[in-house]
């Protein structure tokens, strides 16, 4: 798919990095929760309701687009 190639992705990255200074003063409401020792990747995703598309791709309980199913 296109949006997974460096040409999709290069032009966009980079007009982030131009921004890098403004999106450091957003608000990030979950700073402290997903910097803490204690902190549940798992429970974080979920709890917002990223368990489809990309963010299948940072849990490990959530099965990947095409991952096979095994019987259990």
């Amino acid at each position: 798919p296109d949006d997974v190639s460096h040409r999709f992705w290069c032009p966009r990255l980079a007009a982030f990095m131009e921004r890098a200074g403004e999106l450091a003063t957003l608000p990030f409401t979950y700073a402290a929760e997903v910097t803490s020792e204690t902190f549940n990747k798992e429970a974080f995703l979920a709890s917002r309701g990223l368990t489809r598309g990309y963010w299948t791709q940072l849990s490990m309980l959530i099965p990947g687009p095409g991952t096979p199913r095994h019987p259990r």
